[in-house]
């Protein structure tokens, strides 16, 4: 009889610490909720543009995935040549490029045209010539030069694009 006394008394006792145990796991877990009502999503978007073995002309270090900027030199009242480089193959003959239209960066109602040269060969509307057809069998890299004639330039922010095309035959 004593023991089952016992039992009682454990069984008794036990309710309170049960509920003074739980009691800690609950204001955990509402705490935490109350602390998750601040939330921050972000969004990532992820691109790539896997080019075929057989024509490719792409950017060294994607450089033409931003923005390029023309250094202005003070000094010398002209802008720096921005030179960069493109890496190309073509299986299937030489590759060719050409403008899309002119290419002037502008400020308001000022402007400034630029020159684009591509593996040596200044670039036009009309497409040309910029790696023969055994120069390109193997992947190959053409230097890109964006720049402007001299100065002296109104002052103004400049932007605009330079729009290419790469072409081989098929």
């Amino acid at each position: 009889m004593r023991w089952h006394c016992r039992a009682r008394i454990c069984e008794f006792l036990s309710e309170p610490i049960m509920k003074k145990y739980l009691a800690v796991p609950f204001a955990l877990l509402t705490a935490s909720s109350a602390m998750a009502m601040y939330k921050v999503e972000k969004e990532v978007e992820v691109i790539v543009q896997v080019p075929s073995q057989a024509f490719y002309v792409e950017a060294e270090g994607a450089w033409d995935q931003s923005s390029q900027v023309l250094v202005y030199n003070p000094m010398q009242q002209r802008l720096q040549p921005l030179t960069k480089r493109y890496i190309a193959k073509s299986l299937s003959g030489g590759i060719q490029a050409r403008l899309v239209q002119a290419p002037v960066i502008t400020s308001d109602s000022d402007s400034i045209p630029l020159n684009v040269k591509v593996n040596g060969r200044t670039l036009s509307l009309v497409a040309q010539e910029v790696l023969s057809a055994a120069d390109s069998r193997e992947q190959a890299y053409m230097p890109v030069q964006i720049s402007a004639d001299d100065g002296p330039y109104a002052p103004g922010h400049y932007s605009g694009f330079v729009n290419l095309i790469f072409e081989t035959s098929l």
